[in-house]
């Protein structure tokens, strides 16, 4: 489970997520921009968004070849982010499986300590991993702690026999 924790959204979720309500509402955009199929749209409707909501300490060139290879999402995905925790937290016992979470100490879309309960949560599992990266937003694997990110994957793999 990576930057992702079934709670109340934070404030900035929640406005992201009207935005693309009102977009999807009135019948979304096009995947692909001007083509694709319809019912589409962005979390974050501008470069400020994207910022503020995934970005935390990303090098100035990642940022410069990520941000233009952010995808629009499907409408009824966008909604699930609403809805996701209400079925989704009355099941997360039932996974016995091992679990790895891991969180950014500067996500602003699940800010700490909201992976640590993530973890809580799957009191069925005989194995839960928790990580938080420092210094690091919602984007993981774009921010400088990316190289700790693979280094925590790799070891949870590993002793996990993955």
């Amino acid at each position: 489970m990576l930057a992702y924790a079934d709670q109340p959204l934070t404030p900035l979720v929640q406005r992201a997520a009207d935005e693309s309500a009102a977009i999807c509402a009135a019948g979304g955009m096009a995947a692909l921009g001007t083509s694709g199929p319809p019912a589409y749209a962005l979390l974050g409707q501008n470069v400020l968004d994207a910022v503020a909501g995934f970005f935390f300490s990303v090098e100035p060139q990642v940022f410069a070849g990520v941000f233009p290879m952010l995808t629009r999402n499907p409408c009824g995905d966008l909604s699930s982010y609403v809805t996701a925790p209400a079925t989704t937290l009355p099941n997360l016992a039932s996974i016995e499986v091992p679990v790895l979470v891991v969180g950014g100490t500067r996500d602003a879309l699940y800010p700490p300590p909201a992976g640590r309960r993530q973890a809580a949560r799957y009191t069925g599992s005989r194995a839960v991993t928790f990580r938080s990266l420092p210094r690091t937003g919602h984007a993981l694997s774009f921010e400088r702690g990316r190289r700790a990110l693979q280094r925590h994957m790799d070891s949870w793999l590993t002793d996990n026999r993955f």
